[in-house]
């Protein structure tokens, strides 16, 4: 029989919700071991859940491995993120412009016959951060899609 509340009355919770069930039991136990201040954010997820500590952390580590991914409250909003990838195709053309500055080492070399010390390592520090900026902005881009 189900109780009738008045509408701003407060309901008082006497358990919290466990995360749902299935009809075959669950045969494996894993168990996690955090640091004080990770539990503390787990813990604190999980009251903001009204759930238990164990059925949010099962919760938690099926979606990241369905990749089941529900937005975070506190996350950054869509705006915030559409700024942030205007911000990173920003950050890839500076680094596409020390391209410019290698090409002009690579006329040297070819003027002079010599390489700069520094161009092998210029080059390879360019390729990686383009590859890491590209990373990035098709992550972000995946999530604004």
């Amino acid at each position: 029989m189900s109780e009738i509340h008045e509408p701003n009355e407060p309901v008082a919770r006497t358990r919290r919700r466990y995360r749902p069930r299935v009809s075959t039991s669950r045969g494996y136990r894993l168990t996690p071991r955090f640091s004080d201040e990770e539990l503390d954010a787990i813990r604190d997820a999980a009251e903001a859940a009204d759930m238990t500590l164990t059925g949010f952390c099962a919760l938690a580590a099926l979606a990241v491995a369905r990749r089941q991914f529900a937005a975070a409250p506190s996350g950054p909003s869509r705006d915030e993120l559409a700024d942030l990838q205007r911000q990173l195709f920003a950050a890839r053309v500076a680094v596409n412009r020390v391209g410019v500055n290698l090409n002009q080492a690579v006329a040297e070399l070819n003027t002079t016959g010599a390489a700069p010390v520094w161009l092998k390592q210029a080059v390879a520090r360019s390729v990686r951060a383009v590859e890491e900026l590209d990373v990035v902005v098709s992550l972000i881009h995946r999530q604004l899609a």
